[in-house]
């Protein structure tokens, strides 16, 4: 962990001021070093006052800069602004990133969603991109798009106690109305999965006038500023519990029973656009490759890896 983020800790669990002297003391840092780094946050926007009795954070702010996350600093690629986390996960994954590179933006300007639709990306909405190296067989390569949604999902209810539920195969939602969405791109090689980028966008204390129709927000429907930071970090962790079930031998099995857990779609009847047609029916369940099994009027099952779901009635 960085000195920046032992600091930001520190100041961050104690409400008194804390002198340079004690916070060099507890990190095994020099002085100097800690003033240099507290002026690099000031710098970055970070409120934090310099008393005859120390330094205090007077507030806290919502930057998602690197330091405020518990992992090594050079596995965050941090923008301010970006035209698309995507566009430079794909230069970073080119220029071989490590894996678990994290690409961060507080807004883009060519967000991208599925079937390339714009993801309007004002500031407040939590802008993400997670480059991995699996190596896993390449058939399971759908299987991450329903791990990133489930885990999603579980960050959201626990870091807003809203009953988030996912839209196959990875759209979020709170009601009818999408809060999130995913986009997945892959490489492989041979017959290995050898690298994943999965972009997210969640809509958290996006303004409702820059919201398109259909969606939400986390804090509008929570009544409340929610903690981007809280929210990455939870996603995370769940992501990689999902991800260490799809290399385990039982190919994913917990997560799909998550997956399935947390579905909106299971149940309801459906239209899956595809490229090749519309296929409408039931929304029976997913196969053990993640593609969604739909009853047909006539009775037949067919599974479906890819389309656009549009939700119907409740069967």
């Amino acid at each position: 962990m960085s000195s920046r983020f032992l600091i930001y800790s520190l100041l961050k669990e104690k409400k008194a001021p804390l002198s340079g002297e004690r916070i060099s003391r507890e990190l095994g840092i020099s002085r100097v070093a800690v003033w240099k780094q507290i002026q690099a946050m000031k710098a970055a926007g970070w409120a934090i006052e310099a008393q005859a009795k120390g330094y205090r954070l007077r507030e806290e702010s919502d930057l998602l800069v690197p330091w405020v996350f518990p992992f090594p600093e050079e596995r965050i690629a941090y923008f301010p602004q970006i035209p698309s986390t995507m566009e430079e996960a794909r230069r970073l994954e080119a220029a071989g990133c490590a894996d678990g590179t994290l690409i961060i933006a507080e807004e883009q300007s060519r967000g991208r969603g599925r079937l390339q639709r714009e993801w309007h990306s004002p500031r407040g909405g939590l802008y993400f991109n997670l480059v991995i190296r699996p190596g896993t067989p390449l058939a399971r390569g759908s299987l991450y798009s329903l791990a990133a949604a489930v885990a999603l999902a579980k960050a959201v209810r626990e870091s807003s106690g809203l009953p988030a539920q996912v839209k196959w195969p990875n759209d979020i939602l709170i009601g009818e109305k999408k809060v999130a969405g995913i986009l997945l791109e892959a490489r492989g090689e041979m017959d290995r999965l050898a690298s994943l980028s999965i972009g997210v966008g969640v809509n958290v204390n996006t303004p409702l006038e820059d919201a398109i129709a259909g969606a939400t927000s986390l804090g509008q429907e929570a009544g409340r500023a929610l903690q981007r930071r809280e929210l990455l970090i939870r996603f995370l962790s769940h992501f990689e519990a999902a991800a260490a079930d799809l290399r385990a031998e039982s190919a994913g099995r917990g997560m799909l029973a998550d997956w399935r857990r947390h579905s909106a779609t299971l149940g309801r009847r459906v239209e899956i656009v595809t490229p090749t047609g519309t296929i409408a029916g039931i929304a029976r369940g997913v196969d053990p490759l993640g593609a969604l099994l739909v009853e047909k009027a006539d009775g037949a099952v067919e599974p479906v890896i890819c389309g656009d779901c549009l939700h119907g009635s409740i069967v």
